[in-house]
């Protein structure tokens, strides 16, 4: 085996395995058509990943087939509505005006409330697919094909992940040609905390 081959292979991540730790699960999508993607997320959750900032990269996997190997591409955009968020905003209304406390130490909220308080609406942009030909990894810019949103769990990139997903290139394409440059740091946001 050449080095270059082998240099390749060691610096390869498994986006279709290593992308779907357990600790990094975000949600669950609620919405999935070709371009979009609303996922529902809850405090507990974006807490364990050390949040989820504008921009970030997700991944959605199809859990119902084990001959499916494949991961939806998402960007995190912008926070959506729920189905049920005019009854927990009435909720909290009615909390406010009986002025208790509904966050931190002093929080007067039953866990029940707690719990579906909680719970938020995230809308992703779908940038891709992931899959394998030939047990090789490779990325289309678009959905061959989608399922029911039921059948998948959201997971956020993990920095290894992050690095193989801005650094997927054919296979044909050789590294350190002459069109390839660096263009920065990987980061999940422009926030430096």
């Amino acid at each position: 085996m050449s080095t270059a081959k082998l240099i390749y292979q060691l610096a390869q991540v498994d986006i279709l395995k290593e992308g779907k730790v357990e600790e990094n699960f975000v949600g669950r999508p609620f919405y999935l058509d070709y371009d979009k993607a609303f996922i529902l997320i809850n405090d507990y959750w974006k807490s364990k990943v050390n949040g989820v900032p504008q921009g970030t990269f997700l991944l959605a996997f199809y859990d119902n087939e084990d001959k499916v190997s494949e991961a939806l591409l998402l960007r995190a955009l912008k926070p959506t509505k729920l189905p049920t968020d005019n009854d927990v905003i009435s909720s909290m209304i009615e909390y406010y005006k009986d002025n208790l406390s509904t966050s931190g130490k002093g929080n007067q909220l039953d866990q029940f409330t707690k719990y579906e308080f909680s719970f938020s609406g995230l809308e992703c942009r779908v940038l891709g697919t992931f899959y394998k030909v030939n047990d090789k990894l490779e990325f289309g810019a678009d959905v061959e094909n989608f399922f029911s949103p039921n059948n998948y769990r959201v997971f956020k990139a993990s920095d290894q992940v992050l690095m193989q997903i801005v650094n997927q290139r054919d296979r044909d394409i050789i590294a350190g040609n002459e069109n390839e440059f660096e263009i920065g740091f990987v980061r999940y946001s422009s926030s430096r905390r």
